[in-house]
């Protein structure tokens, strides 16, 4: 179901933090409560850059470590320093052929 965020997105335009508001509202669920607070976020996208209201500062933390989240994963995908995954070689366009074993073909 989709939640109702109305007494949660009151809580948090009056200036309370995110964890209170969602036990405040009655929202059990973190999920949930995560749910209500970047669908705030997004509807205040655009007037987030003008001192409007306390909600902006919880938004600006979520996106935050979301960004710290997004590269964190990005260096576990690249693996320790000195120890880059191989290039994977691009097939060449129909009609051309492979370069040799030097460009990595024919392993």
């Amino acid at each position: 179901p989709i939640p109702d965020c109305g007494a949660f997105d009151k809580c948090l335009s009056e200036g309370t933090v995110p964890e209170s508001c969602c036990t405040r509202s009655g929202i059990q669920d973190p999920r949930v409560c995560a749910i209500c607070l970047r669908a705030g976020c997004t509807l205040r996208v655009d007037s987030c850059g003008l001192p409007v209201e306390n909600y902006c500062k919880s938004c600006l933390q979520v996106a935050m470590k979301v960004k710290s989240n997004e590269a964190e994963d990005q260096r576990r995908l690249q693996g320790p320093p000195g120890k880059r995954a191989p290039k994977i070689p691009v097939m060449p366009p129909v009609g051309q052929k492979a370069p040799g074993k030097a460009a990595g073909w024919g392993r």
